[in-house]
């Protein structure tokens, strides 16, 4: 039984594989066993150093944190104008958590800051713009409603043009996270 399993292979022959170049082709061979008395050459067996590395002062690690929480406030702030440059644009309904979830999806913003120009562009200048979730999908989809006042074929020829010059190459960036629909009046 032995000798039976001793000539069984998985079929893969890693090291004598013949890859094919442009030049010809080469023959990979397999790696030199080490010496069981060479353990400098296995890396498992590394030589330690003799002193550990030196750990930072308790003054660079205070100034680290420090620049940390310094470029965390900035980010902060950096979000929060970029929110109410939003809101400028936007009219959030007052129903949804449509901040919250600004705030947890933080690159939603700028594709809504994005957008507004190509919206206007579509709809007109005076589309009204709401931001708002549907129970239905529940909170985690905002909803970019443009207020329509017209024909349902107009309305739909508006929003295919704003899919067609700035939505769909830009849709992977909101994660299913953000649609553009409009809203009958």
């Amino acid at each position: 039984m032995r000798a039976f399993l001793e000539h069984q292979t998985l079929g893969i022959e890693w090291f004598h594989s013949t890859a094919t170049l442009l030049s010809g082709s080469i023959r990979q061979e397999p790696p030199t066993p080490l010496a069981r008395n060479d353990l400098r050459a296995n890396l498992l067996f590394a030589p330690i150093p003799a002193s550990p590395p030196a750990a930072p002062n308790v003054n660079q690690q205070f100034e680290l944190l420090q620049d940390l929480e310094m470029q965390m406030h900035a980010y902060a702030r950096e979000h929060q104008a970029l929110l109410e440059r939003v809101r400028e644009i936007y009219v959030f309904d007052p129903e949804s958590c449509i901040r919250d979830l600004l705030n947890e999806y933080r690159v939603i913003p700028q594709v809504l800051l994005e957008a507004a120009p190509y919206l206007k562009a579509a709809f007109g200048n005076n589309a009204v713009l709401v931001l708002r979730t549907s129970p239905e999908t529940g909170p985690s989809t905002i909803y970019a409603v443009v207020i329509w006042i017209g024909s349902v074929r107009d309305v739909r020829q508006a929003l295919e043009a704003f899919d067609n010059q700035w939505w769909i190459s830009r849709a992977s960036l909101a994660s299913g996270r953000l649609t553009f629909t409009y809203e009958l009046v």
